[in-house]
């Protein structure tokens, strides 16, 4: 009935410097919106913010929320070879919350391993594992417990999260 529209995954600006990544992602997002008010009721945007910049981010998350209607974002499982618990995120995570907007988390397709290059294994086998590593990272690194009310989606089913849950509790 309703389509839920964001960018493909690879497609991020976390190596530029921060105030190109941030025009990137307003640009990204005020599209977005127009296609949202041309289509109203039938297609809705999933946004984009400027992480590694977790303050950049937050403010636009703000921007996107309050202007343009966004209920949800789209981030990636590691961004710039940064795991999500990393200090600079914190800001962006609290205005998530604080917002009660959705983060869509992806595994980083860009996170190539060698052996990994045959037989697709790298969405397979490495997307799943990336998508549990970013959990775990947000588990065991305390931003969930920090922010407990975080509305978080992860791709693909969680990954392998689900399977090994157990283990996480020993």
């Amino acid at each position: 009935d309703v389509v839920a529209l964001s960018t493909l995954p690879y497609i991020n600006f976390g190596a530029c410097a921060e105030k190109t990544v941030v025009w990137a992602c307003q640009r990204i997002n005020d599209g977005f919106a127009e296609i949202q008010r041309e289509y109203s009721g039938r297609i809705y945007g999933i946004g984009m913010v400027p992480l590694p910049y977790g303050r950049a981010a937050a403010a636009e998350l703000t921007r996107a929320n309050r202007e343009l209607g966004w209920r949800a974002v789209q981030i990636l499982s590691s961004i710039e070879g940064r795991n999500l618990d990393d200090p600079e995120f914190l800001p962006f995570f609290e205005r998530a919350e604080e917002l009660q907007v959705a983060l869509l988390i992806h595994p980083d397709v860009r996170v190539r391993r060698e052996r990994m290059d045959d037989y697709y294994l790298q969405n397979l086998i490495g997307n799943p594992v990336e998508t549990a590593v970013a959990i775990a990272c947000l588990i065991f690194g305390g931003v969930l417990e920090r922010f407990p009310k975080l509305k978080l989606i992860f791709a693909h089913g969680g990954g392998v999260a689900p399977s090994i849950l157990g283990r996480w509790r020993h």
